[in-house]
């Protein structure tokens, strides 16, 4: 008697799981890598407390350290918001992990607010990146009023949206080191990378999330 032929879906479906993930440990170990970078390249010079690393921030270094702190913790709480395996195993630990992540945010977007008004890099620089503190608290208190009310995939999004703000900052950076960019006078370059580090991701995430719900909808 003659055996129906076995299907490849299943092979096929392995295959492609296999490789969203690897995908998905690829692009973390990516941030992570810039995000370490970042850190000790850029904020730990400002825990020395010395004249030299603050710069013409100097009169107001208390607000610009405990920026950077703020900053920090949401930078590397963040990733712990994302990690599917630990939410599911240690679902507390990620509450917990949310709120320093939160916390983080409100530190940091509040004094980013009156550091802001004191720039020596000009206007358009300073509203480029109060308007990210803006977004930054914005995307944030969206994924806490979501969660609470139960609205996991409306969590989901707006927490992947503050992260994407979040990382703005590292982001800063990398701009500043492509040479097309780095070559720039310093009154050029900054306020487009004020601008450029935050709202261009935002932007493309923005594309991704809604053309998913296109496809889903259409289907």
């Amino acid at each position: 008697m003659a055996t129906a032929p076995t299907s490849p879906q299943p092979t096929k479906f392995i295959v492609d799981l296999t490789i969203g993930k690897a995908l998905k440990v690829l692009f973390w170990g990516v941030l992570i890598y810039f995000g370490l970078q970042f850190f000790i390249r850029t904020a730990v010079p400002y825990f020395t407390i010395a004249e030299d690393a603050y710069g013409p921030f100097w009169p107001r270094w208390g607000w610009l350290l405990t920026h950077i702190t703020g900053g920090t913790f949401a930078l590397f709480m963040g990733p712990f918001q994302f990690w599917s395996g630990f939410r599911r195993r240690y679902l507390r630990i990620h509450r917990w992990t949310g709120r320093l992540y939160l916390g983080g945010v409100l530190l940091g977007s509040s004094t980013a607010f009156y550091i802001v008004f004191f720039t020596p890099f000009g206007f358009a620089y300073g509203v480029g990146l109060f308007t990210m503190g803006v977004a930054w608290i914005t995307t944030s208190v969206m994924a806490f009023i979501a969660i609470q009310n139960r609205q996991i995939a409306a969590h989901k999004e707006w927490m992947i949206r503050s992260y994407v703000v979040t990382f703005g900052f590292v982001t800063f950076r990398l701009l500043g080191d492509l040479p097309f960019i780095s070559d720039l006078p310093l009154i050029e370059r900054f306020p487009m990378q004020a601008w450029a580090c935050w709202a261009i991701p935002l932007f493309v995430t923005e594309v991704i999330f809604q053309w998913k719900h296109i496809r889903r909808t259409s289907v």
